[in-house]
Parts: structure tokens; sequence; C-alpha cells
């Protein structure tokens, strides 16, 4: 056998460095509620022209399939609200 151990290859030859690396500190307690409220708001509405988005490009791809789904979806909300 010719293999021999090397202390310098294996992963505990560096026991200076820190096992865990420290997490920066960050300020404790929670956000005030207006901030939360403001941040939530704003990825509200980031969702929502995202969303609008979409669906303008879909509606402008294929309006005739777009107008026969809204169609479709009219005729069966009336059939189940007249019941």
């Amino acid at each position: 056998m010719t293999d021999t151990y090397n202390p310098a290859v294996t992963p505990a030859a560096d026991l200076d460095s820190p096992v865990i690396t420290p997490v920066p500190e960050q300020p404790t307690g929670p956000a005030p509620i207006r901030q939360s409220m403001r941040e939530d708001a704003h990825q509200a509405r980031l969702w929502a022209e995202q969303s609008a988005a979409r669906t303008r490009d879909a509606i402008r791809e294929k309006p005739m399939h777009t107008t026969l789904y809204a169609l479709a979806a009219g005729v069966l909300l009336g059939l189940i609200l007249a019941r």
C-alpha cells in the first residue's frame, strides 16, 4: 500500500477558519407596520401590472380565441345564475 495519511488534504486541516460564517447584524424586532404595508402594496402593484400586461398580450395575440372564451364563460355563468 502506497496510500499515506496526509493531513493537509483532509477538510479538518484548516481548523483556524470558522466553521459557521457569522451573519451580518440586522436590526432586531419586527419592521414597522406602515413599512411592511408599503412593501406589500408595492409587491401587489407589481404583480397586478405584470398580470395585466400578460393578459393584454394574450388578447392581442389571439383575439378570436379570447372572445370565444369570454362568451363561453358568460353563457355558463348565465346558466348557473338563472337557476
